[in-house]
């Protein structure tokens, strides 16, 4: 192997045509019986893990996993021969990460038909229609998805309407909410009723996906609540004919929303579906961004609380932003609470029983100001 494949390869790369040629590598560089055994003795005999199909030793660094699944800044050091063989076992051993070297990556515009990234009220009563590109097309393979929030689940009996996908005046798709909790998924051309009833999306956004998928051997077409498949099944060979089609807020239910909203002309990979269960409400749209004001400003006597992770500890123990602080703005006796504590994050801070928590923190502290330093470790 050249020095550059080896860079290539500590550096993280995912692509699978370079895994194949690694594996090629690997067969015509096979040692003859003699050698291999005496390199996997004197391997083993120094503790070192070994690769039994080259005698190749192995120093394995595996990256982190982000809250959303996806594997990120994975690096994985080898030698020789054994290189393809860790980086499949590593990538088995995180989900979403075989996606991507496998080349199942994520594009969330490619067949997109349309979208509604705003967040609309269910009570709207309007149509949404597609455009007009989309007349005419047939929808074999396809996806729909949106984000959901309710604040509160109807009473009764019976499920309430909550979405419908119409063409040429005839409904396609229903979504529907039962009383109490779940979502029921009806298509046109078949009396199945597809559930999820673990759903719960009272009070907080839940992510929707139906994932079409056609193949009438084979359970390929899912329904998805918040980046779990809930529900499997085959769907029979066919093709809906989009004429006049719109997606419909019946405005049955009154209190709630529904964020983008999506329809694809294909089918979704699964790290598709997990980051638009991680996209918030509103994500797609493009904020505008106005131009910072001017220059920053301390109030006489203001008081600074830092709050972070071990960085922030590290920055504060140096004494250097303090002093800065001190020597950009003189004559305010600007004080500086330190507040960080190693391993905090956004999502987590541990703290010893009957610590306090944060706000109680600040109060005491009398803060008026305050400088996060979060992000370094979350990613």
């Amino acid at each position: 192997m050249s020095v550059d494949e080896q860079n290539e390869l500590q550096e993280g790369g995912h692509a699978m045509s370079f895994v194949g040629s690694m594996f090629a590598e690997a067969i015509a560089k096979r040692s003859s019986a003699g050698a291999h055994a005496s390199r996997v003795q004197q391997s083993a005999s120094r503790g070192l893990p070994v690769c039994h199909e080259s005698g190749s030793t192995v120093n394995e660094s595996v990256g982190r996993e982000s809250r959303d699944g996806f594997w990120r800044d994975a690096k994985i050091s080898t030698r020789d021969a054994c290189a393809p063989l860790v980086l499949l076992l590593a990538s088995l051993s995180f989900g979403a990460a075989w996606a991507q070297v496998g080349g199942d990556l994520s594009d969330l515009e490619a067949g997109l038909v349309a979208k509604w990234d705003g967040v609309m009220p269910l009570d709207s009563d309007k149509p949404l229609k597609l455009p007009d590109t989309a007349d005419g097309a047939k929808l074999g393979d396809f996806a729909v998805s949106f984000m959901l929030r309710l604040e509160g689940y109807p009473k009764g009996d019976h499920p309430t309407e909550l979405l419908w996908l119409a063409v040429d005046e005839t409904y396609i798709l229903r979504f529907e909410v039962p009383p109490e909790r779940g979502l029921l998924f009806r298509r046109e051309w078949s009396d199945t009723i597809i559930p999820a009833p673990e759903l719960n999306a009272a009070k907080t956004w839940q992510h929707v996906v139906v994932n079409i998928k056609r193949d009438a051997r084979q359970s390929l077409s899912g329904l998805w609540a918040h980046g779990v498949e809930v529900q499997s099944w085959k769907e029979p060979p066919g093709a809906i004919e989009l004429k006049k089609a719109e997606f419909l807020l019946p405005g049955v239910l009154k209190r709630g929303q529904i964020a983008n909203l999506r329809l694809y002309n294909r089918a979704l990979t699964r790290p598709e579906i997990l980051e638009l269960a991680a996209m918030p409400p509103m994500a797609g749209l493009k904020p505008k961004l106005e131009p910072f004001p001017g220059s920053m400003k301390l109030m006489t006597e203001e008081v600074i609380a830092v709050l972070g992770g071990t960085e922030a500890v590290a920055v504060m123990e140096a004494g250097t932003m303090e002093a800065l602080l001190m020597t950009q703005f003189p004559g305010s006796r600007v004080k500086v609470r330190n507040l960080a504590w190693e391993a905090d994050t956004v999502f987590r801070q541990d703290r010893p029983m009957n610590f306090g928590g944060l706000k109680q923190q600040l109060e005491r502290s009398g803060a008026t100001a305050a400088v996060l330093m979060f992000g370094r470790q979350e990613c």
